[in-house]
């Protein structure tokens, strides 16, 4: 099952921002989140066209 916002690379910057959002609230996931959000802002530079990370809205 394809997952909705694994193609869209504003959602997934989106994604990645929230993640670390949380990050800076939880210390004992804080790693675990911010490899995720590291992961995720990867992926969207990967979808982007010209490499640069797209602005999250939140």
């Amino acid at each position: 099952m394809k997952r909705a916002y694994s193609a869209d690379p504003i959602v997934l910057a989106e994604l990645a921002a929230v993640l670390r959002a949380i990050a800076k609230q939880r210390r004992h996931a804080g790693r675990l989140l911010r490899g995720m959000a590291k992961s995720y802002e990867a992926r969207a530079v990967a979808l982007t066209p010209g490499a640069a990370v797209p602005q999250p809205h939140y």
